[in-house]
């Protein structure tokens, strides 16, 4: 029986994620541990998304290699000018007054230690982030079976693309985030978790809507003074935007390319993608056979699976159909939980039933294990509702 699948709500395209008058703090923020230098809820120009030479630009200290020791300090996980004790007195004074080092801080923590050992940190975790304008985001840390560690990071407050399986789109987009307030979250995340050594793009938000702010932090975390985080290292996922996927072939650096694809059939994506009424899925494959010619690499195709809706054999064979001619690896991801979706995670023997079809159609792929789910960081899990409690 198919999946009774739920009318898109198009009044919540434009709706913002979050009033700023709605906002009070969470129990156990850290709030009260912020000082100005740091954040301002009115907004400040903030040195976390500049590079050496923007800082130097911006702060014209009297030595120029001062420029340099800032954005160290920073990407080091200075949180505070005070901190910068290579510094003279005179310049940490005049970055206060007129700087800060974020503009975003964590409002709250949320640990998984589902699979945590004696001594050892959680192995999955998220932040819950208040914007200077008190807007919410969320941002998660990911363990594999390696202890290696990536974050999942947003790129805007909210998310326009409505997929219906996906928690971020039920209120809309607020706003675009700043480069700022993307590599915030990596260093919050890196001084909650540790270290961290990849990162994915794949939180809040479509990352192509906000591109060249994207390339941005994504530079900013790559630069060599600073975290030095290979490109190779970072994977930016989109629902399908097909024009921009051909851009980021010619203009972007050599992150990887993830696509949330979900259905190799066009009238059943456009049911929980309305994305796909736009950019059809002969548009979508036409813009990734240009983008595998430019760039050479293989891409991964996000596959979420929703009991009764895309796990049969006709499934399979529109799957196969569309990546004729693609080097790909269909990533499965079995739908995380949503309260109030009417969509149901399937069952262990529907999982293995797709698997096999996949095998017996020679299609490579990979599953992706559960994580952070006790915390609704999971794929699909991220909004903007300060309330929750796990």
């Amino acid at each position: 029986m198919k999946a009774s699948l739920p009318e898109i709500n198009s009044e919540s395209k434009n709706k913002p994620a979050y009033k700023a008058s709605e906002y009070t703090p969470l129990s156990g923020t850290n709030l009260e541990n912020k000082n100005e230098s740091t954040y301002k809820a009115s907004g400040c120009a903030s040195l976390s998304g500049m590079l050496p030479e923007e800082i130097l630009a911006a702060v014209k200290p009297d030595k120029p290699y001062r420029a340099n020791q800032i954005f160290k300090a920073i990407q080091s996980g200075a949180a505070d000018f005070s901190l910068m004790t290579t510094l003279p007195a005179s310049l940490i004074k005049s970055l206060c007054d007129n700087f800060c080092v974020t503009s975003s801080m964590v409002a709250k923590v949320f640990r998984d230690d589902t699979n945590a050992g004696a001594g050892r940190k959680p192995e999955n975790g998220k932040l819950s982030i208040l914007l200077h304008d008190k807007n919410i985001i969320e941002c998660v840390l990911l363990s594999d079976l390696k202890e290696r560690k990536t974050a999942c990071i947003s790129t805007q407050a909210g998310c326009a693309m409505g997929c219906l399986f996906c928690k971020t789109g039920e209120s809309g987009l607020a706003r675009d985030l700043t480069a700022s307030e993307i590599v915030d979250q990596f260093l919050f995340l890196e001084k909650e978790f540790g270290e961290i050594s990849n990162i994915v793009f794949m939180g809040m938000g479509e990352p192509l809507d906000n591109i060249e702010t994207l390339f941005k932090a994504a530079e900013v975390l790559n630069h060599k003074e600073g975290k030095g985080i290979g490109y190779r290292r970072m994977t930016l996922s989109t629902c399908g935007l097909a024009d921009k996927v051909a851009y980021i072939a010619d203009n972007g650096p050599p992150m990887r390319l993830a696509v949330s694809l979900n259905c190799g059939n066009q009238k059943k994506r456009e049911q929980v993608m309305p994305i796909a009424k736009k950019f059809d899925l002969a548009g979508l494959k036409e813009s990734l056979l240009y983008y595998q010619r430019k760039r050479g690499k293989r891409i991964t195709l996000e596959y979420v699976l929703i009991k009764g809706f895309n796990t049969d054999k006709d499934d399979v064979k529109s799957l196969r159909d569309f990546i004729q001619g693609l080097s790909v690896i269909v990533n499965i991801i079995p739908w995380n939980r949503v309260p109030g979706s009417s969509f149901q995670t399937p069952s262990q023997k529907e999982i293995d039933f797709f698997v096999k079809l996949l095998d017996a159609n020679q299609i490579s792929y990979s599953i992706r294990h559960k994580k952070a789910q006790k915390i609704r960081g999971a794929c699909g899990q991220l909004s903007s509702e300060t309330h929750y409690q796990p």
